[in-house]
């Protein structure tokens, strides 16, 4: 038994290269870890994920604040953009807009040219090659359900992971995580075990996963988390 459900997501961290191996039908060398990772609809207790093949653990680029990455998306098949236009299409000051140019311009997605625009230097892709996300509770398991529904948005699979020692309910009522499409994992000291499987989510939303992306390149940047 836990103490606390940090105590259980940091046991769980201890197996995560075991786990996402066990996923992937391969071994897992390159992955990351994102606690508490605030996906603006709830903070998942924990995300993991590997990089897609070509993608080289490397600071190769700063990251950019992860409530503008889907704008720059959204302005990348522009041919150039100003700052008074970019306010002006997000609704917010041209301070504010030069400061979000600029951060584009130092992550190299953009280039100043004349006359103070602005223009695509690359698109912005994915490096993420698979997404999980981790909703971790002692034994609250519907509350967690609910929130590890939430985490499709962005991630392939969504776990709810659960203390071995209450989850006799949860395993009993799986039906419902199996129709919510969501995976169940329990837990003790000695390891875990993944009761439900879900299939893989087909549907995530382009603006939240671009947003676990960031996080995961910011991870990469700021730490050393990746393995």
């Amino acid at each position: 038994m836990f103490s606390t459900e940090q105590d259980l997501v940091d046991r769980f961290k201890d197996f995560s290269q075991d786990f996402l191996g066990g996923l992937r039908n391969r071994v897992v060398n390159r992955y990351f870890l994102i606690d508490e990772f605030d996906c603006s609809d709830g903070i998942a207790d924990l995300v993991m994920g590997t990089f897609t093949p070509t993608h080289r653990m490397s600071r190769e680029r700063k990251p950019i604040h992860l409530d503008w990455v889907y704008q720059l998306q959204r302005i990348s098949s522009f041919d150039k953009i100003s700052t008074s236009e970019f306010s002006d299409l997000f609704l917010i000051s041209e301070s504010t807009a030069r400061k979000r140019l600029t951060e584009y311009v130092e992550a190299k997605f953009l280039k100043q040219i004349e006359g103070g625009c602005f223009k695509i230097s690359k698109p912005y892709k994915s490096v993420l090659d698979f997404v999980v996300a981790i909703e971790a509770k002692k034994k609250n398991w519907s509350h967690a359900l609910a929130q590890a529904y939430r985490y499709k948005k962005f991630s392939d699979l969504s776990f709810v992971l659960l203390d071995k020692h209450f989850s006799k309910p949860a395993i009993k009522g799986k039906e419902i995580f199996q129709k919510y499409n969501v995976g169940l994992i329990i837990m003790d000291l000695d390891g875990f075990e993944i009761i439900v499987k879900p299939a893989e989510n087909p549907k995530k939303n382009e603006a939240y996963s671009s947003r676990i992306n960031e996080a995961a390149i910011s991870s990469q940047w700021l730490s050393h988390s990746i393995k």
